[in-house]
């Protein structure tokens, strides 16, 4: 049985692709509206993702949510050493855990 408009998502659909065995993609899930456009985003979290020659530094790719649902177009890939202090280094599992939360004040749902 299948129930209208679902939606199935792997890391292929991704522009940074990749699906490696044992990366756990979709081991942590938040949903909010990271970019205030009214719909709910969806943040995965895939702490096992190799990157850039190194294992396990982990990965968080976020799906924009939209009118029709969810979608990759304008997706968002988030690493570690995207963020001051930041780097990416063997078994950091990156993506563990993710939270959501209005930390900065300015009405959007922020993604921690």
């Amino acid at each position: 049985m299948t129930t209208p408009n679902n939606q199935f998502w792997t890391q292929t659909a991704f522009p940074q692709g990749g699906d490696e065995d044992y990366d756990r993609f979709g081991t942590t899930l938040v949903a909010g509206d990271f970019n205030g456009n009214g719909y709910n985003d969806l943040a995965i979290g895939s702490p096992y993702e190799d990157y850039d020659g190194k294992y396990n530094t982990g990965k968080v790719n976020v799906l924009k949510g939209s009118y029709w649902g969810l979608t990759s177009t304008g997706s968002q890939f988030w690493l570690q050493n995207a963020f001051p202090k930041g780097g990416d280094e063997d078994y950091d599992d990156f993506g563990h855990r993710l939270a959501k939360g209005e930390f900065n004040g300015d009405g959007y749902d922020d993604l921690a």
